[in-house]
């Protein structure tokens, strides 16, 4: 028998171990797809499920500062609407009157000029005016003024009181206007009379070196009044007063017509500044007299002919 060589032996040996090693690593490498997927599937849906719902917050903008513009105080936009109640809702509470003025609207001043406007305002409505109430600007040229004024004084329903304001005619000749209003401490804004119209300031600037100043008639108002005030007395007496207002030194010769061809009654006024005059007419109706409506007018007769509106009235009594 032949010796077996142990060397050879050991090395076949060897080389088996190696190949038996391959093949069980081959086959621990090789996982069948359709495994791997699932598991890739199921570590995916794992993933999502403790991955928290993220929601984006929006970024604010960055903010642009533009051209600032400050005003001395702000003023909410008013139309007057023809109603005899104030804005605030509060029927009566909030009513004025302007019974008078001063500078009146068309008023013939020098360019530069320092002049005073006064207005006498009434309180006509059921709330009194305390110091809290303003008269606020809204519209037309400032005339070097403020914006806002606080009243001076408490004025209860029925009282009156003097508003005053400085103002400065501008350097250019030509034609300047603005507008006020009262202001509630509510914010609530009013004006005069029943549409709530605005009280105004109104100059005609002439440089007196340069040009010739119209001086002349603004405004004619009238005023009836009967005499007695009702009823069918054997005599009725009508007083017609023209409030006459010019725009500066004025003298004239006035006049009246009548419904009836009557023109008789003359007179004269003399007027030193802008200001606001009287002439009167009287017209008496006798218990025969024919009733009806009737109409006076008032007319500039010197230093140039000129008619004025008329004012209607009407006598009721007689056959």
């Amino acid at each position: 028998m032949k010796q077996i060589n142990f060397s050879k032996i050991l090395a076949v040996s060897i080389f088996f171990t190696l190949i038996l090693s391959a093949c069980i690593a081959t086959a621990t490498d090789e996982v069948d797809p359709a495994i791997s997927t699932s598991v890739a599937q199921t570590i995916q849906a794992h993933n999502a499920a403790e991955q928290p719902t993220l929601t984006a917050t929006p970024v604010p903008p960055t903010a642009t500062l533009g051209n600032l513009v400050f005003q001395s105080t702000l003023l909410p936009t008013f139309t007057p609407a023809p109603s005899t109640s104030s804005t605030s809702g509060q029927a009566g509470c909030l009513r004025a009157e302007l019974t008078s003025e001063t500078i009146p609207d068309g008023t013939i001043v020098k360019p530069g000029e320092v002049f005073t406007k006064t207005w006498t305002l009434k309180n006509t409505g059921s709330c009194a005016w305390d110091t809290s109430f303003k008269i606020v600007y809204m519209g037309g040229d400032i005339m070097g003024g403020g914006f806002v004024y606080n009243l001076p004084l408490y004025t209860a329903p029925g009282g009156a009181q003097d508003i005053d304001l400085v103002l400065t005619a501008p350097s250019i000749p030509d034609e300047y206007s603005n507008e006020w209003y009262l202001q509630a401490a509510d914010g609530t804004l009013f004006g005069v009379g029943q549409y709530n119209a605005p009280f105004t300031t109104a100059i005609v600037v002439v440089n007196p070196l340069t040009q010739t100043a119209d001086y002349r008639i603004t405004n004619v108002e009238y005023e009836v009044i009967r005499d007695p005030v009702g009823g069918c007395a054997t005599n009725v007496l009508y007083t017609i007063n023209a409030k006459v207002t010019t725009n500066g030194p004025l003298d004239m010769k006035w006049g009246f017509n009548q419904s009836d061809g009557n023109s008789s009654n003359k007179g004269f006024l003399t007027f030193t500044k802008a200001e606001t005059l009287i002439a009167s007419n009287q017209w008496q109706f006798h218990l025969g007299s024919t009733p009806g409506d009737k109409w006076m007018q008032f007319v500039i007769l010197k230093p140039y002919v000129q008619e004025f509106h008329t004012v209607n009235f009407s006598y009721l009594c007689g056959n």
